[in-house]
């Protein structure tokens, strides 16, 4: 049998696709807390969910401006972000709480991490 191809992973950015990540961390947190009465647990809080990114070792496809991504981390903008979970398409606007960037000349690559929070995302498919 042979051995199963994983790819890189697509992420987009204002509904095109940007880059390829050799890593990525998608994490949802719903920030529930327990809820306490007289006789012990009752339930557990309904909180204000947050999905996050951490990304790393970004690679730029071609065509894609990563230049536009820079002034948006440094104008402090939010960035509409979607990627591909378990088949299903997750759209959500974030903000970059941490960006770094790396270059190597004798590899010739440009890669870089980005670290990014959003509120609930829309889910498609």
């Amino acid at each position: 049998m042979a051995n199963p191809v994983v790819r890189m992973t697509a992420f987009y950015l204002n509904g095109k696709k940007a880059f390829t990540v050799n890593s990525v961390g998608y994490k949802i947190d719903p920030r529930r807390s327990p809820m306490f009465g007289q006789d012990g647990l009752l339930t557990h809080s309904k909180g204000a969910l947050t999905v996050g990114f951490d990304i790393k070792e970004v690679t730029p496809i071609g065509g894609s401006s990563v230049s536009d991504l820079n002034k948006k981390i440094l104008n402090q903008e939010d960035i509409d972000c979607a990627i591909i979970v378990a088949g299903k398409l997750h759209r959500v606007s974030c903000a970059a709480t941490g960006a770094g960037f790396e270059g190597n000349a004798e590899n010739g690559t440009a890669t870089g991490d980005l670290t990014l929070m959003g509120g609930v995302p829309t889910v498609e498919g």
